[in-house]
């Protein structure tokens, strides 16, 4: 969750393409790679991400991963990962 600039609805499918770009690479840098990436990664393990944002109210990117097979020791229980943490 962050408190930039936001995304209007229109636009929220599109920021998980590649190369997407909603602003001017001179005001805002990037390649628009980041996104479409995460959601390739997201999806080949079977998960689904998406966006909830408001223009000038920030954004927030959900996350949703299955639960691992039982017997599994890869995760012992789901959590949520806030942006600039890691999953311990």
């Amino acid at each position: 969750e962050d408190n930039g600039i936001g995304i209007a609805e229109n636009h929220q499918s599109a920021i998980f393409q590649i190369f997407h770009r909603l602003s001017p690479k001179d005001q805002v840098g990037g390649e628009g790679l980041g996104l479409s990436v995460v959601k390739r990664i997201v999806e080949r393990n079977e998960g689904d991400i998406r966006v909830e944002s408001s223009p000038q109210e920030g954004s927030r990117f959900i996350v949703t991963m299955p639960a691992p097979p039982e017997g599994s020791t890869s995760f012992n229980n789901t959590q949520e990962v806030h942006l600039g943490s890691t999953i311990k």
